[in-house]
């Protein structure tokens, strides 16, 4: 019952989070950027940014699940599951910030290394001294999330992409109607994120 009551909370709290501007995401970024020590934090931010994984898919997140030939990620749900649900394009440096995190961590299978729980509560302190506009507590990574989905939809990328995009529908709902390969429709994603959406 308590458990059911925080889920539905946490749900509402979620559906109320407005997005971070564009602006202050890229402002993150450059301000991280000048201090080595911050690296972790707008590595972090940035693959939300341009990839709009929830905190659990990136946890999650295998370097075996990162394709760096054909630059691309394969997110899964949580740490139980091995199959991906979703498939997402990769530029170079959101690439790049994907393997500067593993290489904190490179002997661990996972990206964010055996303890992602203190990645995040080390990124969301950190942000919530620099910029306490950006959130509240445990929900200031959603407000990344959501800019990802604006600019998504900002860009006029198709909603059944954009769902998809965010995990709402698998890969065989993914322009269902059309007669194409499974490849024939990634390769549509990704020409549609990389045209369309410039990489922060």
């Amino acid at each position: 019952m308590i458990r059911e009551n925080f889920r539905l909370t946490l749900n509402a709290r979620l559906e109320h989070c407005e997005p971070a501007p564009t602006e202050m995401i890229q402002k993150i970024i450059e301000t991280c950027d000048a201090d080595p020590y911050l690296h972790p934090v707008r590595d972090i931010i940035r693959v939300i940014a341009n990839t709009g994984l929830w905190n659990s898919e990136f946890s999650a997140l295998r370097i075996s699940n990162v394709d760096c030939n054909r630059k691309w990620l394969f997110a899964v749900q949580g740490r139980a599951f091995k199959c991906a649900h979703r498939a997402l394009p990769l530029q170079g440096k959101t690439l790049h910030s994907l393997m500067s995190l593993h290489a904190m961590n490179h002997e661990s299978v996972f990206v964010l290394g055996d303890h992602p729980t203190r990645r995040f509560k080390f990124v969301v302190k950190r942000l919530q001294s620099m910029f306490p506009d950006l959130s509240r507590g445990r929900l200031i990574m959603h407000p990344v999330r959501m800019n990802f989905v604006s600019r998504l939809y900002s860009a006029g990328i198709p909603l059944s992409i954009v769902n998809y995009c965010m995990g709402r529908h698998n890969r065989t709902m993914l322009m269902a109607k059309l007669s194409l390969t499974n490849e024939e429709k990634l390769e549509i994603l990704r020409r549609n994120i990389e045209k369309f959406l410039p990489e922060l």
